[in-house]
Formats: structure tokens, sequence, C-alpha cells
């Protein structure tokens, strides 16, 4: 894209002519910000992004010590006898300046950033970016839209009446990419979901990290993942625990009192413990246990009335091990107490 932009603070719009194309094969214009009237040519790889060095100096102290050196200017327009337009290179991923330039340039094809229109990747390279040159402004708005494009936790009711976690269900490179940036900008909430859905990942699936576009390997830190590894233990059992004190046999009050039903629920009550075995083997974090065992009249024939005791359980056992669910990651979570339950 070609665009215009009316004058810029502190700018001669027509202080940096036209640059030539450059040579075909080693650096090309950036389709979206390359702005005719621009005044200054980031170089990023192989791509030239042609934009404003007042816009880019007002908002960045970085930006603004790197530009009070002299840079040379464009080969090309220096050919051509025409008025030199600076040149500085930056180590960055084109794709990453593109997002940072959404929201400091007017005219950008997409504009800046929403949650509905914007991808995991992009926010995070963002703010990843604007905290680098320390553009606090974007970075706090890249934080709001990453926030908003997380998914949301709590507790919830099942169709079965029974409680589980709303967990987050991000992939590896999502939550290795939200813990990298949580440590950048410091911020506790989002350390404590990247970790929660570290634990949901093989260690060895975890460890390998993963290949960002231009070919760097992204890795959490010894640390970290040091740390992801004990809250994924810990959260293991956590949910054991749980789910033996669950499904201990046991019978209600009222079932006793029917006498040999009694025995019958007490003696299916340990059957569906034995079944649980299964279970464990097949969740990498045993939240989930499946009750429907305990359902099924048919297979099993639990009362109704040891049914509800089951019932109780599982949603004390859920909401203790909610309540304490920081302690056990092993990172706080701001005003954790005040989360819904829905």
């Amino acid at each position: 894209m070609l665009g215009r932009h009316p004058d810029v603070k502190g700018q001669d719009i027509d202080s940096c002519a036209d640059a030539d194309a450059p040579q075909e094969g080693r650096r090309k214009r950036d389709e979206e910000f390359w702005y005719e009237d621009g005044t200054i040519i980031l170089i990023v790889g192989d791509v030239e992004f042609r934009v404003f060095k007042g816009l880019l100096v007002d908002r960045s102290t970085v930006f603004r010590d790197m530009f009070a050196f002299p840079q040379p200017s464009s080969a090309a327009s220096t050919s051509a006898g025409q008025t030199p337009c600076p040149e500085v290179a930056l180590t960055d991923s084109p794709e990453d300046v593109r997002q940072l330039l959404r929201f400091l340039m007017p005219g950008g094809l997409s504009g800046p950033l929403t949650p509905e229109d914007s991808t995991f990747r992009d926010i995070s390279a963002c703010i990843s970016l604007a905290h680098k040159y320390q553009i606090n402004h974007v970075v706090q708005r890249g934080l709001a839209l990453l926030r908003a494009k997380l998914p949301a936790v709590g507790v919830v009711k099942t169709s079965q009446g029974s409680t589980a976690f709303r967990k987050p269900q991000m992939s590896r490179d999502q939550t290795i990419r939200l813990i990298k940036l949580a440590r950048l900008v410091d911020a506790n909430d989002l350390l404590f979901l990247g970790v929660w859905s570290a634990a949901y990942l093989t260690p060895q699936k975890l460890s390998q990290g993963f290949l960002r576009p231009d070919g760097t390997h992204e890795v959490l830190s010894t640390s970290d993942l040091a740390l992801c590894f004990s809250a994924r233990e810990r959260l293991t059992q956590e949910h054991v625990k749980r789910i033996m004190r669950w499904a201990t046999p046991a019978v209600a009050p009222k079932c006793e009192a029917r006498g040999p039903r009694g025995k019958t629920c007490y003696v299916e009550l340990a059957k569906a413990l034995r079944l649980t075995e299964g279970d464990l083997d097949d969740c990498p974090v045993p939240e989930d246990f499946r009750t429907w065992y305990l359902r099924d009249d048919q297979k099993l024939g639990i009362c109704t009335d040891c049914l509800a005791l089951l019932s109780k359980r599982q949603a004390k056992g859920q909401m203790d091990i909610w309540r304490r669910l920081p302690k056990i990651i092993g990172v706080e979570f701001p005003n954790w107490n005040q989360m819904a339950v829905a």
C-alpha cells in the first residue's frame, strides 16, 4: 500500500524524496507500510518500511536515541540525485515490526489490532516489541487485548450437575509465548495461566519449544521448565487424592438404613473405585475423571442417595483445589478468591 499522511510534528514531509525500488532479490518494500512521503526507512531483514520518523520519536525514547546518531541514506535515492532518505537497520522480525507499526502509523491495511481480528501470536509479538522499544501505551493496550483473547477460567456446573474446572485451553506455542511474555512484563496473572496450561503438556513436548516463522527457536528457561514440571506434579497429586477421597467406599445414611441395599451400594462403590484406574492412565492430569460410571444405574445400580453423596464430595473436592490453585501451581494470582463460579 502506498500512502500519505498529513504533516508530522517536527518533520518536513518534503525532506525525503521517493527512493527507487530496491534491487530484486535483495530487499522489498512492505506493501502495508511504505509511505511515499515517509521520512525514515526501517530495514528489517529483507523488508523495507518507509514511515515517519517524527511519530516514532514522539512515542519511543529508544527510537529517539537511535535516530540521534547520523544514519546512512538510501543508496537508491542518493544515486538518483534526490534528497537522501535515512535508513536504520533493525534486528527484529519483519512481521513483528509490522504488528507494532499498526499501533503507531496511520493508514495500515488492518488498523490497530482487536481481539476479534488478531491472533495470539500477533498480539504477543506486538507487546514484546513495544516493550523492547519502551512504548508503554502499546504494551498496555496489547496486554488488554491479550487478556481479552485468553480463554476464561473458572468452576462451572456440568450438564450432569457436577462441577468441573474451566481451564486455559492453549497450544504449546501459545503457552510458551504467554509464559515468556509474562516474565517480560512481570504479569503474574498471565504467568499463572501459562504455567497452569503447561501442566497439561507432556514434559517432552514442552521442553522441545517451537520454531518461529523467522527460524528462531523459542524455548522456556530452565527455571520456568522446572516451575511447569513441579506444577504438573503437584496438580496431579492433588487430583489423585481428590479422586481417592471421592470414591472411597461409603454410603449415605438413608442408604444404610435400608439394610441389604446399603451393602449393595458399598460393593458397587468399591467396584467404581477400581474402574478409575483406567482414567488415571488416560489423563495427563486426572482432573476430568469420568464419573459416568456412577450414573449408569444399569451398570452399577447405585441408589439416588449415594449418588447425591458422591456429587457433594466431588463439588467439595473441586472447590478445595480451586481455592488453593495458585499455591498448587506455584504462582500467585491477584484477587484469586474473587474469581466467579458459574
